[in-house]
């Protein structure tokens, strides 16, 4: 009678692990199209339920795909596949506290993503990484997406009022035309024009955006 020598053992267990993982894929990538094929109209919710369930199993380290998902999703879909994503983040933050930190900031960072699966994202990763918040709305001003532009540019408004009560109209003023750079929304325009005219400055607003022509997108 022959042996297995072990390390004929290590490599039938790693062929059992990879066939494992790529069967794990194939499930959750036809988990993902089952609800991303849902309708308005009601179309598909009875297949999308039973594709939810299997999907809210996922392990912790799918969320990215999950996430991703929310690329090519109609609102109902988008729904479900948040849902999902959100089970399964609780669960596992119930199980160990911890979350995949890194790979959502990668998300995050990545513009070309839908922004529903960006925030929802950002969200998850402010749950486990205090400090995520303070490092990554910053450098979000002049982000491809509305609502992300929308928290650095609180912050900015939210620093220069004191500063402009305090009587410092140069501090005040430069940190205005700052999150004017960030601004498309045309009453966050308009609001921030005004505070610089209180403060002695005036806006040329066709100059100012003359690259920007998308305001209010």
């Amino acid at each position: 009678m022959h042996r297995i020598r072990p390390i004929s053992v290590v490599i039938i267990v790693g062929i059992g692990l990879s066939g494992a993982s790529a069967a794990h894929a194939d499930d959750l990538s036809q988990y993902l199209k089952v609800i991303q094929k849902v309708s308005a109209e009601g179309a598909g919710n009875r297949e999308a339920a039973a594709a939810w369930r299997k999907l809210a199993q996922a392990d912790v380290s799918s969320l990215p795909v999950v996430l991703a998902a929310l690329d090519d999703a109609n609102p109902l879909a988008a729904n479900w596949l948040r849902s999902a994503a959100e089970a399964i983040a609780d669960r596992e933050l119930k199980n160990t506290g911890k979350l995949p930190a890194a790979a959502l900031e990668k998300f995050v960072l990545d513009a070309s993503h839908d922004p529903r699966g960006r925030r929802l994202a950002f969200d998850l990763l402010t749950r486990v990484d205090a400090t995520a918040a303070d490092r990554l709305v910053p450098g979000m001003l002049n982000d491809p997406s509305v609502e992300f532009r929308a928290m650095p540019l609180q912050r900015l408004l939210d620093e220069a009022a004191p500063l402009e009560s305090a009587n410092s109209p140069d501090a005040a003023q430069k940190i205005y035309l700052q999150a004017l750079q960030g601004a498309r929304d045309l009453d966050q325009v308009e609001a921030l024009v005004k505070h610089l005219a209180a403060l002695g400055q005036t806006v040329d607003l066709p100059k100012t955006f003359w690259i920007c022509p998308w305001i209010g997108s």
